[in-house]
C-alpha cells in the first residue's frame, strides 16, 4: 500500500472518530494495525470498527441503498452482513442510549434525520410504519 492510500485510509478513520466522539461515543484509533494485521482500524465504546474508504468501489451498495433503510447481503457460505447508513446506525445508537437511561412515553419515534436520498418526499400526511410524521 502506497502513502497516499495510507493517509487516505488514516483520515478516514479520523472521520469516524470524530463522528463518533461528537455524539458522546468514546473512540480512538488502533495504531497498533500498522505493525500487526488482525485489528480494527478503531476502538469504540459500540465495538471495533474497521474503515474502507474507495473512490466508486462501493457503487452497488449506495445504489441498493438508494431505496431501502438498510440492505442485507450475503455470499454463499459466510454469514449476513448488515448495511446501514452511518449516521442512521449512529442515530439508532444515540437514541436507544437516550430510551435506556431516560424511558419516556410518547417519545420522538420520528427515525434518523431527513437525508436527500434521491427519492420522492413521501405524500403529506403519510407515516412510516405507524409513526408520527416528524414535527407533528
Amino acid at each position: 500500500m502506497g502513502a497516499r492510500e495510507r493517509r487516505k485510509g488514516a483520515e478516514g478513520e479520523r472521520e469516524v472518530v470524530r463522528r463518533l466522539r461528537e455524539l458522546g461515543i468514546p473512540a480512538e484509533r488502533v495504531l497498533e494495525q500498522v505493525r500487526e494485521a488482525g485489528h480494527a482500524d478503531i476502538a469504540s465504546a459500540i465495538g471495533s470498527i474497521e474503515v474502507k474508504r474507495r473512490k466508486s468501489g462501493f457503487a452497488s451498495l449506495y445504489r441498493w441503498l438508494d431505496h431501502a433503510d438498510m440492505l442485507f447481503v450475503r455470499a454463499d457460505g459466510h454469514a449476513w452482513l448488515a448495511v446501514i447508513r452511518a449516521e442512521d446506525l449512529l442515530w439508532l445508537h444515540v437514541r436507544l442510549r437516550a430510551l435506556g437511561k431516560q424511558p419516556e412515553e410518547g417519545g420522538d419515534t420520528s427515525g434518523p434525520p431527513e437525508r436527500n436520498t434521491g427519492r420522492p418526499a413521501a405524500p403529506e400526511g403519510m407515516v412510516k410504519d405507524g409513526q408520527k410524521k416528524r414535527g407533528g
